[in-house]
């Protein structure tokens, strides 16, 4: 191997570009991307890792992405 490149210059010079949704109703039009949220959703399910709740009346939410 002669040298190394950073992956933006490679995809530059190969002129490619990654797409992502920019909404979720973007992002569920597209079978790839709804596959990845089922699996996200699925492993949050599994490992337990989120409660749903009531939200609180006198308490300032904190959103998620």
């Amino acid at each position: 191997m002669r040298g190394t490149r950073l992956l933006t210059d490679v995809y530059q010079r190969c002129n490619v570009v990654v797409c992502k949704p920019t909404s979720y109703d973007e992002a569920k039009q597209n079978k790839v991307w709804r596959a990845i949220m089922e699996e996200e959703l699925f492993m949050i399910e599994k490992d337990q890792t989120r409660k749903l709740v009531d939200k609180p009346q006198d308490r300032k939410v904190i959103g998620v992405k």
